[in-house]
């Protein structure tokens, strides 16, 4: 399959930004969108798969076949053109399967198109504030800003061979997160937490000490400031106070999305930190 492109600015001009984008004049008052997908979104993903169209028909054909046969879903049997099949799809599906097929797609292109494709839907994605973006050929809920660049340096610093469990955690923890329709926050603050747990186990070369053990350590050895070690530990005990996280589940859920989401950041950040304390940190 050819290359993604954009459509590039006239020489020597540089590219415009519009008005309502610099202004944020379009910002829903509900802040970003998670569970629908606005019009433009699905405009500007037709208008990207237009690109195909410069392509050999039976291409844009097999896109289409393709996307359907992921979504399990019957093309259109009505006589329309082939290459409407795409069109078709993404004008009438729901929020979820949308996110389905922008995965569909990922898989479907070429290898070296992935970047440019996730990049341009994501871009996007951000014009028109829904709540995903394409990351590593998977749709991801958007977070706080500040909490997303934590949570991109935790995962670089779990690249690390011997920090794969902490990692497979973590990586739970963000796929509780994202979970729809309803995310599993319960399950989502617990896998966090024990991921910074995994990290301070691994550092300190003690698979058995807790969190709260590691910290007392951390404080002697690395002279942490007590009010860091005293954040970290009411981390760990949020964890194991917080209803259906660290006990059964009495009454209704007791972890909201907000906080879910702010104990995935804190602890991302927390296993910045100690990684660093040990010279494992990424910038």
């Amino acid at each position: 399959m050819g290359e993604i492109r954009g459509r590039a600015a006239k020489p020597g001009m540089a590219k415009r930004v519009p008005f309502s984008t610099r202004y944020e004049t379009r910002r829903p008052a509900e802040g970003l969108i998670y569970d629908r997908v606005p019009d433009r979104v699905r405009d500007g993903v037709l208008n990207i798969l237009d690109d195909f169209g410069t392509y050999p028909w039976y291409t844009v054909n097999r896109l289409g076949e393709e996307l359907y046969a992921a979504l399990d879903r019957r093309p259109p049997s009505d006589g329309v053109f082939l290459i409407t099949y795409p069109a078709a799809l993404v004008v009438r599906l729901e929020w979820d399967e949308f996110c389905d097929a922008c995965e569909a797609l990922w898989k479907i292109v070429r290898e070296e198109d992935r970047d440019a494709l996730s990049n341009r839907l994501n871009a996007l994605f951000t014009r028109h504030y829904f709540g995903y973006e394409l990351r590593d050929g998977l749709m991801q809920r958007v977070g706080a800003r500040v909490a997303e660049a934590a949570i991109g340096k935790a995962r670089g610093i779990l690249r690390d061979p011997d920090l794969s469990g902490p990692d497979e955690q973590y990586q739970k923890a963000i796929g509780f997160f994202n979970r729809r329709p309803e995310p599993d926050c319960e399950k989502c603050v617990e896998e966090a937490v024990l991921s910074v747990e995994g990290v301070a186990r691994v550092l300190l070369n003690n698979h058995s000490i807790t969190l709260s053990q590691a910290l007392k350590r951390l404080k002697k050895e690395k002279d942490v400031h007590p009010t860091l070690v005293y954040l970290i530990d009411k981390l760990y005990a949020y964890r194991g106070d917080a209803g259906g996280v660290g006990h059964a589940l009495t009454q209704k859920k007791e972890v909201r999305i907000e906080e879910a989401e702010f104990v995935l950041g804190i602890s991302a950040s927390a296993i910045v930190y100690l990684a660093r304390l040990f010279g494992r940190g990424v910038e």
